[in-house]
């Protein structure tokens, strides 16, 4: 009888500490907000020795359309902002990066990873389409939240706070970016392919 009583007792308490927290906020302004900062980073070492990361933030709330060009512009800018901080020269924007890095988004809603679906490593998709000396990926996705540009901001500042995602924007030999875009109506997708040409 005495263990009946304390699973009773137990269950009590623990219903009342859920209702406490629950009509406290404390859920819904403390704990969520927590748990949607957390971010995954994963970090890829590449065969070819190309640098690649990727990383996936989950925040709340969706849209139904957003401005893939502001987005694009938003990245691109943010990334050489953060180049001329750190005394490295500025990227141009390269329409055949732009397109592979476009294919590239919408492969990752399908595989978030720097292997491609049909299992090749993601510079495959420059391959006959762009000839570089040096390449780079960066990868990031996340439950679109805010507007457009305050979407693109929070996705690039997860990208300067993991570290392989950081040393791809500020490597001084590349020269070249094209970012992709992909929307599926809750994830918004991510790429940067950096590049520079022979």
């Amino acid at each position: 009888m005495w263990r009946s009583f304390k699973r009773i007792v137990t269950l009590v308490v623990l219903f009342l500490v859920a209702w406490f927290a629950f009509e406290t906020g404390f859920i819904q302004d403390t704990l969520v907000p927590k748990l949607n900062e957390f971010l995954i980073t994963k970090e890829i070492q590449q065969e070819e020795n190309l640098p690649q990361s990727s990383f996936m933030r989950t925040p709340i709330e969706t849209t139904t359309e957003i401005d893939i060009e502001l987005i694009r512009n938003t990245i691109f800018n943010l990334t050489n902002d953060l180049r001329h901080e750190q005394g490295v020269g500025q990227l141009t924007q390269n329409e055949l990066l732009i397109q592979a890095a476009d294919t590239r988004a919408l492969e990752t809603e399908q595989s978030f990873s720097h292997t491609r679906p049909n299992e090749e490593p993601f510079h495959t998709v420059l391959q006959d389409v762009y000839e570089y000396q040096m390449a780079g990926e960066n990868l990031a996705m996340g439950t679109y939240h805010g507007t457009d540009t305050e979407m693109a901001s929070f996705l690039f500042e997860g990208w300067v706070e993991s570290e392989g995602h950081y040393q791809n924007m500020i490597e001084p030999g590349f020269t070249e970016i094209g970012v992709g875009v992909h929307y599926d109506g809750e994830m918004l997708y991510l790429v940067q392919i950096f590049g520079t040409p022979f």
